[in-house]
């Protein structure tokens, strides 16, 4: 009822060039940071409130520029950018450091800090960026009716301050602040990439020199002692006329192979020799100690909370919805972000941490299995966090499976490592590979445990639907020309594309519906044989609820809860023989 009010409101204020006084208006309250100084100014967090009429506004601007972001911005920047992930930065980290084909070079990586980003820019350059990037001069109108007139009034005690005038900076709260701040630091990360003297870590096919995470920055540089005053003056020059700022004392260098480190000294960054931070994640230099600094403080800190929320008074549901809401996002964060193998013992430790103070304590009176079905189904939601853990590494699987997607390094990587086998076959192998002859990386040793895991606990048959034909390292084969590359491109690539209405398809049907050569039945003959060793009621077989699962788009939303919601539905349980005690006892 009141969108015709607001249009016609927002079309007056942009023909005027300037919007109503209220809807420029923030209050700024201000919170105390654990641990600081209560009387000094900088111990305290500001949080910025913005109109409503504003913030639909911005959000409509932002929903038509996120259609853009893609094309404008690098794929080295994945914060804030639709179809993009923050676990691509992580598992590129991880892929460089870790990887067993490092070059006989120096590398070290360096993380950076800005010091208050969003708060710092300089509004004359974002609004030369705009018009650089082509944003189109109407759409920039919108954009500056925001920053035209900003001002804020201080929250304290239920007492506001008089009004104040901003001049810099991208406003808190806004929907376009992080993806106008994708473009204002765009133009560093270019002048990095294509700096003669900065020198990146090089894979086949792709040059690493930065990832970035909003402001978050990572730097991949060889010959450090040429690469690093080169960018030292570089973000000093992008510094003056953009207003971005480093804090040094924050910043962490990372050496993974140095020969020399006695001028390491001499930078203004923190030395981190074992580890650092890199978006909540610690970072260790081995990839063996990547779990134990992460997951057992996490647990730590789970049971102090639940120490704390003992004394009050919690319902069941309360309990419930407070491992929900406070814990699962903290540990689902790392089952997204650490592709590490974790044993079944981690999981029965966590739920014997949490299944006693969901029933404060006293007699199980339902099944943990009962507890984790959903309210549909007569249960409550209880979180199963092993999984979590699947959907979380299986969400990675779909990924590298899809070959159409667009090219990210963290894929290249992974694909590279299996050269000359699909990573596909690698991971979905019916049969256990000795891991060491087709790949050395062990983030690539932790997903094919996990893939094999999941089959393990629901029993899944050997060869999966989705399984690639060509490149395939349990089908020799498939190895020794480029026949089954060229039925990929015409059409069969997996197991599942020799299936022609749920039956497994004759040659003569395959040459109708993909056109192969007749030259090519000996080769059907074989895989035909290889189906029928591995699925011995192959002829009429269907593909799996798992086959479905990782043949979902990677970019889907809400793909871990669905990929977890399938685990849940072929898991549960039955109450038949809670139903029959109910009838025995009451006769």
């Amino acid at each position: 009822m009141l969108s015709p009010y607001l249009h016609k409101m927002l079309v007056q204020a942009n023909e005027d060039g300037a919007l109503p006084p209220t809807l420029d208006e923030a209050f700024i309250t201000v919170i105390h940071k654990k641990g600081k100084d209560p009387e000094e100014v900088g111990s305290y967090r500001p949080i910025s409130l913005l109109n409503t009429d504003q913030k639909i506004l911005s959000k409509t601007l932002a929903n038509r520029l996120s259609t853009l972001m893609g094309k404008l911005v690098h794929s080295d920047q994945t914060g804030f950018i639709p179809n993009r992930n923050s676990f691509f930065n992580l598992r590129r980290l991880f892929n460089i450091m870790y990887s067993q084909r490092l070059p006989n070079v120096d590398l070290a990586v360096i993380s950076l800090d800005a010091e208050k980003a969003f708060d710092q820019v300089e509004w004359s350059y974002l609004f030369k960026v705009l018009q650089k990037f082509n944003i189109g001069e109407g759409f920039i109108n919108w954009i500056q009716l925001l920053y035209r007139n900003p001002c804020a009034r201080i929250l304290t005690n239920q007492s506001l301050s008089p009004r104040f005038n901003l001049y810099r900076g991208t406003r808190q709260g806004c929907a376009l602040s992080p993806m106008l701040f994708a473009l204002i630091i765009e133009p560093l990360a270019q002048a990095i990439r294509s700096h003669a003297a900065i020198h990146g870590y090089n894979t086949k096919g792709t040059l690493n020199k930065i990832s970035l995470y909003a402001d978050d920055i990572l730097l991949y540089v060889t010959d450090p002692q040429t690469s690093i005053p080169a960018i030292l003056d570089v973000i000093n020059m992008f510094g003056t006329f953009s207003g971005y700022r480093i804090n040094w004392n924050k910043s962490e260098l990372m050496p993974i192979r140095l020969q020399n480190t006695s001028w390491l000294e001499r930078l203004p960054f923190k030395l981190s020799l074992e580890r650092f931070t890199y978006l909540g994640i610690v970072v260790t230099k081995q990839y063996s100690s990547l779990f134990k600094e992460n997951f057992p403080p996490l647990m730590q800190r789970l049971k102090a909370n639940i120490q704390f929320w003992r004394t009050l008074p919690i319902s069941l549901l309360g309990r419930i919805n407070a491992i929900k809401m406070v814990f699962l996002p903290q540990l689902l964060y790392l089952f997204q972000n650490i592709p590490v193998f974790i044993p079944k013992s981690f999981h029965k430790q966590l739920d014997s941490i949490i299944n006693p103070f969901i029933w404060d304590y006293k007699t199980h009176r339902i099944g943990k299995k009962h507890l984790c079905k959903s309210k549909m189904e007569g249960g409550l939601s209880l979180p199963n966090f092993i999984f979590y853990y699947w959907a979380a590494n299986l969400r990675a699987v779909t990924f590298l499976l899809d070959d159409a997607l667009p090219s990210s390094s963290w894929l290249n990587m992974e694909r590279e490592d299996c050269h000359p086998f699909s990573i596909g076959a690698v991971i979905l192998s019916p049969v256990k590979l000795e891991m060491s002859l087709y790949s050395n990386n062990p983030i690539i040793h932790s997903t094919v445990r996990i893939w094999k895991q999941i089959k393990v606990h629901f029993d899944l048959r050997p060869i999966s639907f989705m399984l690639p034909v060509a490149r395939n390292p349990s089908f020799a084969p498939s190895n020794l020309d480029n026949t089954f590359e060229r039925w990929g491109e015409l059409g069969i690539n997996t197991i599942g594309d020799l299936y022609i209405e749920g039956t497994f398809a004759s040659f003569e049907l395959l040459r109708e519906t993909y056109n192969l050569p007749r030259s090519n039945f000996f080769r059907y003959l074989q895989i035909r044989d290889y189906v029928r060793k591995h699925l011995p009621t192959f002829e009429n077989a269907k593909p799996s609820m798992f086959d479905g699962c990782i043949n979902i788009c990677p970019t889907s939303d809400k793909l871990i809860s669905r990929l977890y919601d399938a685990f849940q539905s072929v898991s549960t349980p039955s109450t038949d023989a809670i139903k029959a005690k109910w009838e025995e006892e009451l006769g």
